[in-house]
């Protein structure tokens, strides 16, 4: 089938790796960050967290200019690397991360529906579970009618979550207040709800990357396509830019959201965050 090989442009690969990795967990990034970490940890959770992103990035940079006859990424180098067991566990794991993944996006969806529609609530009952599953059954058959066509629909719906992004980054940048910012800048007041003492700078790290380096699930999404790109040298560049976009948009939510409410404030806000912060 033709359509089944129509070839994806650089816009193409960008978007898709964008759109692949902004899921649930941006819009949640205000409550999610805030719940564990002062802004001091959290510039160096995002810190380490985009170092470390970034080498993986160029790994795949690297790999597609290297081996550009590799086609299906990940599980592609898998398989010339260490065959076919190796290949199939690859495959299998990242099946389930992007099961995982479509889950939470689907709850965090319905939950945002029940801001307007309360009979949705907080996104995890049952007419909940069946508008996300009829949702997802829609999306794969979507697929099943060829790549180029649905990278269109995914184009469509990542310009649909990153506009709101850039709206709430906007709104939030204006209205930036430095004194509150400031306010328990290393955490100082921060104690452990059990044991009652206080979080250290380095617990609050280590805790908040498991946010920072999860939300980031996805980036490899050009990679997995690569097979149907117009040039195999895309590949690369376009998780390069894609993940730049990323990682600035990630940071500018979870910064300047510090700067509209204090974190205890921040902390008791419902999914998702965005909206309790705009509010």
């Amino acid at each position: 089938n033709s359509d089944l090989v129509s070839k994806l442009s650089f816009i193409d690969l960008v978007l898709l790796v964008v759109g692949g990795v902004i899921g649930g967990g941006a819009f949640s990034l205000p409550q999610n960050c805030s719940e564990s970490a002062a802004p001091a940890a959290i510039l160096i959770a995002w810190a380490l967290s985009g170092f470390g992103i970034f080498s993986l990035v160029m790994v795949f940079f690297n790999l597609s200019l290297r081996r550009p006859d590799i086609e299906c990424g990940i599980i592609g180098y898998a398989y010339e690397g260490f065959g076919e067991t190796v290949a199939f566990l690859t495959a299998f794991v990242y099946w389930v991360c992007n099961l995982l993944g479509n889950c939470t996006f689907a709850v965090l969806v319905f939950s945002s529906l029940g801001y307007i529609f309360p009979i949705f609530g907080d996104g995890t009952n049952f007419p909940s579970f069946v508008g996300a599953s009829l949702v997802i059954w829609l999306y794969h058959f979507l697929i099943l009618q060829g790549v180029k066509q649905v990278a269109v629909l995914a184009n469509f719906l990542t310009i649909m979550k990153v506009v709101p992004l850039l709206f709430f980054i906007s709104v939030v940048s204006y209205n930036f207040d430095s004194s509150v910012f400031m306010m328990d800048f290393w955490g100082n007041h921060l104690h452990d709800d059990v044991s009652g003492e206080s979080i250290g700078i380095i617990k609050q790290v280590s805790s908040l990357m498991l946010v920072t380096l999860w939300v980031f699930s996805g980036f490899e999404s050009a990679c997995v396509l690569s097979g149907n790109a117009e040039s195999p040298k895309d590949v690369g560049i376009s998780i390069l830019a894609g993940f730049i976009v990323i990682l600035c948009i990630f940071v500018s939510i979870s910064v300047l959201s510090l700067g509209i409410m204090p974190q205890e404030e921040l902390v008791k806000l419902r999914d998702p965050s965005v909206a309790g912060v705009l509010s």
